[in-house]
């Protein structure tokens, strides 16, 4: 059975979600796939709903011309973030988001034109997403630094030297972090946490060179030592869209490398990339 989070039920958001078979096979491990953002589908939503001129989401038809309606899917969050791939928010709107989803399932133009209410409302999570990594967005890739003493002693700090962005590090030309007194530039690490200006824009998360920011669905099984992935284990995390600096290759698109197991505690992590593009 599905484990179910309380944080965000995409019911909330669509009307009838359950959990989310058709993503299961991404991992044994995936038996808790309800989308869970933290956010409320309430949200205002920041994308304008058609170009200067179009008609907007809500303009009237002809509803005697109108095809047969569908509803949306149960999986609506997960198509519509991959419709978003590659494309310029300031002019692909929550029609063009109607059309996509359309497209993706195979129906005739404006099947969706009924439930286009429960597209706007299950689009605004995602685009306060996508504004609070614009938001914290690095301004300062690129920008010369040296290590510290306490970035050398303490990797905490993801060898932050100088660089005054938190989720930089300071980073040499040959791409190993720059130690006390050592000269390097401001980026993000590899595998650490990036955050795309643009979906599906690798290369606009600041990451080191050689890496790419790629946007994920990423969530995680929690224990003690030795639970992990045992019937015992403590609880599923939530499911979240994340950015990652990693190896362009598709190497580490699983995310195992996120899983730990310390003294009192364990996670396993698990991954599948968002976007079509990165």
């Amino acid at each position: 059975p599905a484990v179910l989070s309380q944080d965000f039920q995409i019911n909330s958001v669509c009307c009838r979600t359950r959990s989310l078979p058709s993503m299961a096979f991404i991992t044994p491990h995936a038996i808790a796939f309800v989308a869970v953002l933290a956010f409320h589908a309430g949200t205002a939503l920041a994308m304008r709903d058609g170009n200067p001129g179009a008609p907007s989401i809500d303009a009237p038809v002809d509803e005697a011309t109108l095809p047969k309606q569908h509803r949306v899917p149960d999986d609506v969050v997960f198509r519509i973030v991959k419709s978003l791939s590659g494309k310029d928010l300031a002019t692909f709107s929550a029609r063009h988001v109607r059309w996509a989803l359309e497209d993706n399932l195979g129906y005739p133009r404006n099947s969706l034109w009924s439930e286009r209410s429960k597209v706007v409302q299950a689009l605004a999570p995602i685009i306060e997403i996508i504004k609070d990594d614009r938001k914290k967005r690095v301004n300062i890739a690129g920008k010369a630094c040296s290590g510290t003493s306490e970035s050398t002693w303490n990797p905490g700090t993801w060898y932050q030297g100088t660089c005054n962005d938190y989720e930089t590090s300071c980073i040499k030309a040959d791409g190993e972090f720059a130690l006390d007194g050592q000269e390097g530039k401001c980026y993000v690490a590899h595998k650490r946490r990036c955050r795309q200006q643009d979906p599906g824009d690798g290369t606009s998360g600041a990451c080191v060179a050689g890496y790419t920011c790629r946007g994920f669905w990423t969530w995680s099984l929690g224990g003690s030592v030795g639970t992990v992935g045992d019937p015992g284990h403590t609880g599923a995390s939530s499911l979240k869209l994340y950015g990652f600096c990693v190896n362009p290759n598709g190497s580490e698109d699983t995310l195992e490398w996120k899983s730990f197991r310390w003294h009192m505690s364990s996670a396993a992590y698990s991954g599948t990339r968002a976007y079509t593009t990165d």
